[in-house]
């Protein structure tokens, strides 16, 4: 098992990319990953949607926008009022940790 958690923090931090700065934070299975990492809202479905595939985990009720805010608004509304403001969903944590959980059991227990 301390391999496949071993793959699957190597997943996240290749898909994360490498720091330009002198200092990156080591990735452990306690990172937050929609916290600690700058991932965008294909760069993070990529990540889960190979994580899956991967290590054969169902995703099960997985719903990114659970993690993720959902910037997709492209209505003329929102051309036209760029100042508009909209209130954010609270958005749950998604954790290296809750990777190397869903791998053990073979799908996704949370949502």
């Amino acid at each position: 098992m301390e391999t496949n958690k071993n793959k699957i923090i190597n997943l996240v931090e290749r898909h994360a990319g490498i720091s330009i700065t002198p200092y990156q934070k080591k990735t452990t299975e306690e990172t937050l990953i929609n916290s600690e990492f700058d991932f965008d809202d294909d760069e993070i479905q990529t990540l889960m949607s190979e994580f899956f595939k991967e290590f054969n985990v169902t995703p099960g009720n997985f719903n990114i926008k659970n993690y993720y805010y959902d910037y997709s608004d492209h209505s003329l509304l929102s051309l036209l009022n760029p100042f508009r403001k909209f209130e954010k969903p609270e958005l749950k944590i998604l954790s290296v940790a809750m990777l190397i959980e869903s791998e053990k059991l073979g799908y996704w227990p949370y949502d």
